[in-house]
């Protein structure tokens, strides 16, 4: 039973367009909380409770990013030896922002699996939202260069083992091509 004088949730649906305009503007949901007297758990609840709400706290997130990458282009940008971004503070941002953590630990069960399989796990990180897709192509990077280093080594051990049979006196006729995987 409600106490007396309560009327049940704060909640109201002009709250979605506000939000979205607070966040354009650079603001947290701390503020949006701290405006309306609610705690960051009925914020929560009234994610999961008001569809609505949840839509437009998707895009009121997006304008977010947008504030702050905008606050990136005109701002953060050394001009020491030509321009570049300040890396930092950018991290620092969004980290705090959009509480993303400095390092995060993601399973992907990238050991002994071949390329073709480490590239699907990678893929299917980023379709279940584990990855970014930028933490996707770095990864993706990694296991070429793996890859091509794993090239070159077995190139230049055949090249060894060419020299050394060449040194015993072999010739090419004495060399059987043995397909890949034998």
């Amino acid at each position: 039973m409600p106490a007396k004088g309560y009327s049940g949730s704060k909640f109201k649906g002009s709250m979605c367009i506000e939000i979205i305009d607070m966040f354009a503007a650079g603001k947290t949901s701390s503020q949006f909380c701290s405006r309306h007297n609610i705690s960051d758990n009925t914020l929560h609840r009234w994610l999961d409770t008001y569809p609505m709400f949840s839509d437009a706290w998707l895009v009121a997130n997006e304008k977010a990013k947008a504030y702050y990458e905008s606050l990136i282009n005109d701002h953060l940008i050394e001009e020491y030896k030509g321009p570049k971004l300040n890396m930092q503070a950018i991290q620092l941002i969004y980290r705090t922002r959009f509480e993303m953590p400095q390092n995060r630990i993601v399973r992907l069960g990238l050991t002994k699996r071949t390329a073709e399989e480490k590239l699907e796990s990678i893929c299917e990180a980023v379709e279940n939202g584990k990855l970014t897709a930028d933490e996707a192509q770095k990864l993706a990077t990694l296991i070429d260069s793996t890859i091509k280093v794993e090239q070159h080594d077995e190139l230049v051990k055949r090249l060894e083992q060419l020299e050394q049979a060449n040194k015993l006196g072999a010739s090419d006729d004495d060399f059987i091509e043995v397909p890949s995987g034998e």
